[in-house]
């Protein structure tokens, strides 16, 4: 069995719109254009390559965050991200937005307590958010609380408190 005899269009790789960061993706693409040349398909002298486009993540935003240091009253020497155990209960939120209109996850975290798993979604128009209620006596004084907002992309933004207990 004899092949046809390549084309002069399989010796240059086809011009392909991809921003596509996956590797994978080009290898598949790599793949289909060599065997395509190698075999004479026809269908390789009508059809460029597979076109793909995608748009780059824009990281979500945090929008508004607990003041933490309204309870910590005249004190003095308390950190800007402060956040100040005064009474028992304190609650504490995060809103954020995504102009790529992802849904967003809140991970929260304290680094000696370990993730909080009692959050309360916020929903409003065009924000998402997360609350939490925090007790005075399950967190630790000098303790950073961490709410990770997500996209699901490898883009996050964080919010941080270091917990005072008055």
């Amino acid at each position: 069995m004899t092949l046809p005899p390549r084309s002069r269009a399989c010796r240059v790789p086809p011009r392909s719109v991809t921003r596509s960061s996956s590797a994978g993706f080009k290898v598949l693409i790599a793949a289909w254009y060599a065997s395509c040349c190698s075999f004479g398909s026809a269908g390789c002298l009508y059809y460029g390559a597979i076109v793909v486009q995608t748009e780059e993540n824009v990281p979500p935003e945090i929008l508004s965050h607990t003041d933490g240091t309204v309870n910590c009253g005249n004190l003095q020497d308390v950190p800007v991200d402060a956040l100040c155990f005064a009474f028992d209960e304190q609650q504490v939120h995060v809103t954020a937005t995504d102009a790529d209109d992802d849904v967003l996850e809140f991970f929260w975290e304290g680094t000696v307590s370990g993730p909080i798993g009692d959050a309360v979604p916020i929903e409003g128009d065009d924000i998402q958010g997360s609350q939490v209620f925090l007790f005075k006596s399950e967190v630790v004084d000098g303790e950073e609380l961490r709410c990770t907002v997500s996209d699901g992309s490898e883009d996050r933004k964080i919010q941080a408190w270091t917990i005072v207990v008055l």
